[in-house]
């Protein structure tokens, strides 16, 4: 297989549409890249490796990035049926009801969505250091925090985990990491 690892969504979607690799082998070449470097960074704090798979080995919609893996954070991007947190260990439990538009435009797309990133609660903090959840560390110097409420998502397109992640920006979540 081609090596994908530090092609951008673009690429490799673009792989997918001329055959040379496949959606599925996209896939697990992220989640064994999430497996092998995610402890030493716990950028990833909620995987759904066995429906991604399946995913990849149905039919996916025909969207730009058809196949591509992508990471959502646990805040917001709500899946239903899917548990999202929002930083808040009490709430690791919470099945959504519904999906939020964002996630249907991301599946839409074709993405097929990995897991969820470490966010502090509630997206509040300038630091990806939850009190719940393990603190998400930064790539080039894990004795360092990310920084930002999308600092696991940063971290996790950073290291190479998934070429896109999902991160959203109200007070410097996505310019701080």
């Amino acid at each position: 297989m081609t090596e994908t690892t530090w092609l951008d969504a673009t690429a490799q979607a673009d792989l997918v549409r001329r055959g040379d690799v496949s959606a599925a082998e996209l896939v697990e070449a992220a989640i064994g890249r999430i497996e092998a470097v995610n402890p030493r960074l716990d950028a990833v704090i909620r995987t759904r490796f066995d429906q991604a798979r399946a995913e990849a080995a149905g039919d996916l919609p025909d969207g730009p990035f058809r196949g591509v893996p992508i990471l959502f954070k646990d805040l917001g991007c709500t899946v239903e049926g899917e548990l999202t947190a929002f930083g808040v260990g009490p709430m690791r439990e919470v099945a959504w009801t519904e999906t939020s538009y964002l996630a249907e435009a991301f599946r839409a797309a074709g993405f097929v969505p990995l897991g969820r990133t470490n966010v502090p609660e509630m997206g509040t903090t300038v630091t990806t250091e939850a009190r719940s959840f393990p603190a998400a560390r930064n790539p080039w110097d894990p004795g360092h925090s990310t920084g930002g409420s999308s600092g696991g998502s940063a971290a996790a397109v950073a290291s190479g985990m998934v070429p896109a992640a999902h991160a959203n920006d109200g007070g410097g979540s996505i310019r701080i990491p």
